[in-house]
């Protein structure tokens, strides 16, 4: 379990995410830092309700949760192309990289797009071998 803040239509809800073999599962805690309203609280548990009782409901949360992991996986695999990158040195047990759009590579997917408009910086953990952080903006 964890707990995630989503920004929707100028309102900011805090949830907790539990995982499911289904894919993630949220509980509404608190919207604009307050209390769920009645009615906010009972859509709530009503949908918490039929994800529990309707096996179609599960299915449409596992094929979700697959298809932004794909999203995901696709992303993943073109970042080499959609930055260039500059070795910054070490930054205590990481390696610091700052990167910047490859001005060469044409993005085929919206979210190609998005992600080809920033610029910043990655750390990367050479001892676990794993992305530690990746922080960027859009560039100007």
């Amino acid at each position: 379990m964890s707990q995630v803040e989503r920004r929707i239509g100028g309102h900011v809800y805090r949830e907790e995410e539990i995982d499911t073999v289904d894919g993630p599962v949220h509980h509404l805690l608190s919207v604009d830092g307050h209390e769920p309203s009645t009615s906010e609280r009972k859509q709530d548990d009503d949908r918490i309700r039929d994800l529990k009782e309707n096996p179609k409901a599960r299915l449409i949360l596992r094929r979700n949760r697959e298809a932004q992991e794909k999203k995901v996986d696709d992303l993943l695999r073109v970042i080499p192309a959609i930055f260039l990158f500059e070795d910054q040195g070490k930054q205590g047990d990481f390696e610091r990289l700052a990167f910047v759009p490859n001005p060469a590579y044409k993005p085929a997917t919206y979210e190609e797009m998005a992600l080809h408009a920033l610029n910043g910086v990655v750390l990367v953990d050479l001892r676990e071998k794993r992305l530690a952080r990746f922080s960027g903006t859009r560039s100007q």
